[in-house]
Formats: structure tokens, sequence, C-alpha cells
């Protein structure tokens, strides 16, 4: 996926909404995550599943994966599938997003990869997202 932009931060901020799941709010003190887009910014979905950026978890003990369906009618599917030893993927989690919708899912099993999924939720009906992983120790 080499013609994706990809951004990588490290971020210390209480306003970003990653922070502000449960996974990642602690009353005490703010993880230090790292924050991965997983799709190009405003990606249109097709009808068949389609994969997003790999994520290497090995280093890490947990990730909120955040997708935020921002096409206001147009629903979307998305999977996370999650990868112990290569090449065998396990299906973490299957969702569907309504228009304007956002979901997140926090992955706190030992995997050493994931990735994400999505499609139409309706044939010949593209969703636009913006898909996210926060990554932290």
């Amino acid at each position: 996926m080499s013609q994706y932009l990809i951004i990588e931060t490290n971020e210390r901020d209480v306003d970003n909404p990653l922070l502000k799941h449960k996974e990642f709010a602690k009353a005490d003190s703010v993880r230090e995550y790292k924050r991965i887009r997983l799709f190009p910014k405003n990606y249109q979905t097709t009808d068949a599943y389609e994969d997003s950026r790999i994520i290497d978890m090995r280093l890490f003990d947990g990730c909120l994966i955040t997708i935020v369906n921002t096409h206001s009618a147009n629903g979307l599917k998305y999977q996370i599938l999650g990868c112990i030893e290569p090449p065998y993927l396990t299906e973490v989690s299957e969702q569907v997003l309504a228009g304007g919708a956002q979901g997140s899912q926090s992955i706190t099993k030992r995997y050493a990869f994931l990735k994400v999924q999505v499609k139409s939720s309706i044939s010949a009906t593209p969703a636009t997202l913006e898909c996210f992983g926060g990554l932290h120790h």
C-alpha cells in the first residue's frame, strides 16, 4: 500500500478522541501512544473488502482501532483481522457503521499483526471513512 499517505506521530494530547476511549483515559496519567492512519484520508469504500495498512503489534501491549464513517447517509462494514503467526489470520470482530457514525475496538490480545478491512454495506453505495490505530505500551 505504498501509494497511501501514512501519518505516524507520538502524542500526549488529552483532547485527542483516541485518549477519551476507556482504554486510554486515565484520571492520573495519559498514556503515550503511536497513532497510525490505516487508510488514506477520505477513503471511499467499494463492494468488496479492501485491506488497510498492516499494523505491527509485536512491540506493543494493545491497540485501539477507531473508524469514523464520514458519509452522512451510506453505511459501511468493517472487520478487524489479527495474526499470531503468519500467514494465518483470525477474525477479531466484524461491525456495521451507519452514515455519520463512529466505532472503536480495543485490542488487548497479543497479536503479531493486525489489519482492518472495509466495504460498503449496500452494493454500489460507497461510504467515506477515516481510520486510525492507536498503539500503546
